[in-house]
């Protein structure tokens, strides 16, 4: 079976969009888009899809994880073509599961209200999705997309994380963690500018939390969501 893998360009962003095909003259093609960049990485997905794959459909469209510059772009793709499967998780599916964390200020709906709002992108391509009739499917460990199959997260480490990511409400644990964080943080300022001044040493910050992305071994992608078959 050949497999063409085709990165695409995002701009000035450490987002993804890759397309991939695979098959044989006998059994057909399949294609898989995954992850679509930012908004005006939809038309270089489109374009390239014409170009290379013309007639073809997109069988599975896959959404590694919600940052902007992953998700944005799938919006347009879903406008312009016919995708059978869309696997993607939303964080507003497990409200239920961690309404405790967030202070008895919400409401279940109004936690889901809440976390919609911070994820328009989503809930855009939810709602495309479900008008053309395709199939939405979760991510987690041991799902198989065509040909490949999905290493992680699992559901529970998923929904353990919803709390913690950016786009979720402030929950207890995220304030129980900010005094010895801050104190965490001036000490380790204070010794990079030590080490900087006195012994020229310069360190690299972590920036960001981990974002619980879907991962994948065979192709070494640092957002790919599975992994091929032999």
């Amino acid at each position: 079976m050949a497999y063409n893998v085709d990165f695409l360009p995002v701009g000035d962003s450490y987002g993804d969009a890759i397309v991939v095909r695979y098959g044989n003259e006998e059994t057909g093609y399949l294609v898989h888009v995954v992850d679509g960049g930012r908004i005006d990485t939809a038309q270089t997905i489109i374009g390239h899809l014409e170009k290379y794959y013309p007639g073809y459909y997109i069988n599975h469209m896959v959404l590694s994880h919600a940052d902007n510059d992953h998700a944005c772009g799938l919006v347009g793709v879903l406008k312009k073509f016919r995708v059978a499967n869309l696997w993607m998780n939303r964080p507003w599916l497990y409200a239920n599961q961690v309404l405790h964390h967030f202070h008895g200020n919400f409401t279940l709906q109004g936690l889901i209200d809440d976390i919609k709002g911070r994820h328009p992108y989503l809930v855009e391509i939810e709602e495309l999705a479900t008008a053309q009739g395709t199939v939405i499917h979760e991510v987690f460990q041991g799902a198989r997309i065509g040909e490949f199959s999905v290493l992680a997260p699992t559901r529970q480490r998923y929904i353990d994380s919803i709390p913690d990511l950016d786009k979720s409400p402030t929950s207890y644990r995220a304030e129980d963690a900010a005094a010895p964080i801050g104190l965490l943080k001036s000490l380790v300022e204070a010794a990079r500018k030590w080490l900087d001044e006195d012994w020229g040493v310069e360190l690299s910050p972590r920036t960001s939390a981990p974002q619980h992305r879907t991962k994948a071994a065979s192709f070494n992608m640092r957002c790919w969501t599975a992994r091929a078959s032999s």
